[in-house]
């Protein structure tokens, strides 16, 4: 983890976004690089901010809990802010945990955002600066409006279907989405997160499928769109075109931030952190040039 850290800072990353999956260590699997970073006495290079799915919060008029949890993380000195002083944290959304924990209403995890958000500012933060990540443009905005949130973003950018593809279709697909986002976010009165893509390349989870996907993730089926690894120059591309895309549009990206997918998921094809394929770490490198 010591060694990711300095990995991460030489690329000129601000902060890791962690998703959580259970209470820390409470799942090995799910939380263990989260757990090994806050035990990293170097975990002050790189600040972090979570990105919290909706089961995360609790459940209908149940999430006392969850909110202190939410309060202690933003409270850590390492913790990322925006906008001066305000915790920026990621909702990760879904409509299926939605309606097992809320209810199906927007209006009962609302009130948890807001009880989060009170806690916040009485213990002397600012007050937090929600984004909300789900796929779609207007479905994004719509839902941001209804739970009160500042922002829209996504955890995976749309992507195009079809085999053979190359990087470059991607980058084409990835650079589409961030104008559909944000026009989105604009016509709710809301802001945007775009995000950048590394790659998208399942073919890990088809020879050793994950606990969830053990039907589902079999060739052409759950892994219908390889596209092939990006170079150097086309990494260092994508990142100057969103770096140049916030900045031709400041208003609507007010953070003023980005995501880059991902740091580790690499048997989703998408990484940044070095590989036994990639010791010299190129992809550092490369998001190096443009970020420092």
């Amino acid at each position: 983890m010591d060694a990711e850290i300095a990995w991460a800072v030489a690329a000129g990353l601000s902060y890791w976004a962690f998703l959580l999956y259970s209470a820390s260590g409470s799942s090995p699997e799910g939380m263990q690089g989260y757990d090994l970073y806050q035990t990293s006495a170097n975990k002050g290079d790189i600040k972090w901010c979570q990105i919290r799915p909706v089961a995360m919060f609790g459940s209908t008029g149940n999430y006392a809990t969850q909110v202190a949890e939410m309060l202690a993380m933003c409270q850590q000195a390492n913790y990322q802010n925006v906008l001066t002083n305000r915790p920026l944290v990621y909702i990760y959304y879904s409509t299926s945990e939605l309606a097992s924990y809320w209810g199906g209403s927007n209006a009962n995890l609302k009130a948890a955002i807001d009880s989060f958000r009170s806690a916040a500012t009485t213990a002397g933060l600012g007050n937090p600066y929600i984004v909300l990540m789900y796929g779609g443009g207007t479905g994004a905005a719509a839902a941001m409006t209804a739970l009160g949130c500042e922002a829209i973003s996504t955890y995976v950018s749309r992507l195009p279907d079809g085999l053979n593809l190359t990087f470059a279709d991607l980058d084409t697909g990835v650079q589409a989405y961030w104008e559909e986002m944000r026009a989105a976010a604009v016509a709710a009165s809301g802001k945007n997160v775009p995000i950048c893509m590394m790659g998208w390349e399942r073919s890990p989870r088809i020879d050793r499928p994950v606990a969830w996907e053990l039907t589902s993730q079999i060739p052409f089926f759950g892994s219908s769109r390889p596209f092939d690894l990006p170079t150097s120059g086309e990494i260092t591309s994508q990142i100057q075109a969103c770096v140049d895309f916030i900045g031709a549009h400041t208003s609507d990206h007010d953070a003023n931030t980005a995501l880059i997918y991902a740091w580790n998921e690499f048997d989703e094809g998408g990484w940044i952190c070095p590989t036994l394929g990639d010791l010299s770490g190129s992809r550092v490198s490369a998001i190096a040039s443009v970020l420092i």
